[in-house]
């Protein structure tokens, strides 16, 4: 029995260190444009321009690690979901506090795929702010179970997730990479709407009539809605 523990333990352990690994891959493509051993961003001039760019956008802090810019905006199609969700008749009667709110835009990593890992991460430092969430939710991603929420998939379908906050490298505070992640039938949203590594992404937030917290996600790789 015990040797059964320690072999979810390690398998545990094993998962968060390739959830670690995976945002690491995230920082270092958004701020240097490198994206595997075969990249050169030292020794390729656009590269370093390309790398500047980044540091720049990063600093600014608009969202968007990958793909174009600035985001496009959402489609008509899922404005119009948006709009029913929020018991808005029409989307023209919705007021800038009220219209979704842009989080986040991010290339897919194998881990936001993969059925070992089965979420989708979106490192703090990268997303637009976080201030779309009311200090009791904030509290409750910070728990073990995290927070239900419900998502517009790219397919314009609707189901729940569970978003958490999860930490890295917890031993020193300082240097500590801190990232929302969904799951809960995470996987179930990748095999449901084609999705792959190194599809473009959209996250999107906004409340319903009733202010639950809700998001879309938007697949600019695939975007036919």
């Amino acid at each position: 029995m015990s040797r059964i523990k320690n072999i979810s333990k390690y398998g545990q352990t094993w998962r968060r260190f390739n959830a670690l690994v995976d945002v690491c891959h995230q920082f270092l493509i958004a701020d240097f444009g490198y994206d595997g051993p075969s990249s050169k961003p030292s020794s390729n001039s656009n590269c370093r321009i390309k790398a500047k760019e980044n540091l720049k956008r990063k600093r600014s802090t608009d969202g968007v690690a990958a793909g174009p810019y600035p985001p496009p905006p959402i489609t008509p199609a899922l404005t119009r979901i948006i709009s029913n969700a929020r018991g808005i008749i029409t989307p023209d009667a919705a007021t800038d506090q009220e219209s979704p709110v842009f989080i986040h835009q991010k290339m897919l990593f194998e881990a936001d795929v993969s059925k070992q890992q089965g979420r989708l991460s979106m490192p703090i430092s990268q997303i637009i702010s976080d201030d779309f969430l009311n200090n009791d939710e904030k509290n409750k991603v910070e728990r073990n179970e995290g927070m239900q929420v419900y998502i517009i998939q790219p397919n314009l379908d609707i189901t729940s997730l569970v978003l958490k906050k999860w930490q890295y490298s917890k031993k020193n505070k300082a240097s500590s990479l801190v990232s929302y992640v969904f799951i809960k039938n995470w996987l179930d949203v990748v095999k449901r709407n084609g999705l792959e590594k190194g599809h473009i992404v959209q996250l999107w937030f906004f409340r319903d009539i009733n202010a639950n917290p809700c998001f879309a996600l938007v697949n600019l790789s695939n975007d036919s809605t």
